[in-house]
């Protein structure tokens, strides 16, 4: 089966945004940073009504991968609930493509029992729980489209050659439930 998705960005929940920012300028090169301040953004969590509090950064690698962090405040959402349970790390991966892909997609994983574990209520982002099924990580389907408070950041270090990103692993405690049949 051949399918035209692509990963567009890798979230990572971090406790501290700005010595994040500073590692991932000095490591990866990504230099510039749109910060932007979320609070209160009623969300739908594991099944229960929320309103979810965050500061995200985000920066772009040379090979057009986004990177965002998150720092989350002490709430309901699974950015706090991620940093209780495992620490900082990464948290989601987005997946975009053609709409009919991406309905295809949100079907496959629906025959897999997947539903979706968080939504901000915006109706254009949705994480669904594909740890049991791909391990590791949760899967965001959608980019958001609400206003936000952004503050540009000036670059870090403009000395740094810029990283590529040419491949992506995922530690997992059993890797079995990630072998399941093909859903075609």
């Amino acid at each position: 089966m051949a399918v035209d998705l692509a990963v567009t960005s890798v979230c990572v929940v971090v406790s501290d945004i700005e010595a994040s920012m500073q590692s991932y300028a000095e490591i990866l090169g990504i230099s510039t940073w749109s910060v932007a301040d979320e609070s209160g953004v009623p969300a739908l969590v594991d099944g229960m009504e929320s309103s979810v509090s965050y500061t995200s950064a985000r920066g772009t690698m040379c090979s057009g991968l986004e990177v965002e962090l998150i720092e989350p405040a002490p709430d309901g959402s699974s950015f706090h609930r991620q940093r209780l349970q495992r620490g900082d790390g990464v948290h989601h991966l987005t997946i975009g493509g053609a709409k009919g892909e991406i309905a295809a997609l949100v079907e496959r994983l629906g025959c897999a029992g997947v539903g979706v574990y968080q939504d901000l209520g915006r109706g254009a982002e949705q994480w669904f729980a594909t740890r049991d099924v791909l391990g590791g990580w949760l899967l965001k389907i959608g980019q958001s489209t609400s206003a936000r408070t952004v503050r540009s950041r000036v670059p870090v270090r403009q000395w740094m050659r810029p990283q590529h990103l040419v491949h992506f692993g995922i530690v997992v405690r059993d890797v079995s439930p990630c072998r399941r049949p093909s859903l075609s």
